[in-house]
């Protein structure tokens, strides 16, 4: 992975070797939510997942517009 370049043997034997690090994710389960207070780093090894942005939505003809949350 390209972002681990940077990094030296070291430093990726200390983040590989403490096993309790690993989670492994069942289909359909929720890692985090939206508001979820960011403490937590995610290498997905094995997989896939997928991103979803709550917020509300002004459809129209043919067309769907997000309005910011703010």
């Amino acid at each position: 992975m390209p972002f681990f370049k940077v990094f030296s043997d070291f430093e990726k034997r200390k983040l590989t070797s403490d096993k309790s690090s690993f989670k492994k994710y069942g289909k359909g389960e929720d890692i985090f939510k939206e508001g979820d207070p960011g403490t937590s780093l995610f290498v997905v090894l094995l997989g896939e997942i997928s991103l979803f942005k709550l917020s509300e939505a002004d459809v129209g003809e043919g067309r769907v517009s997000l309005k910011d949350s703010t």
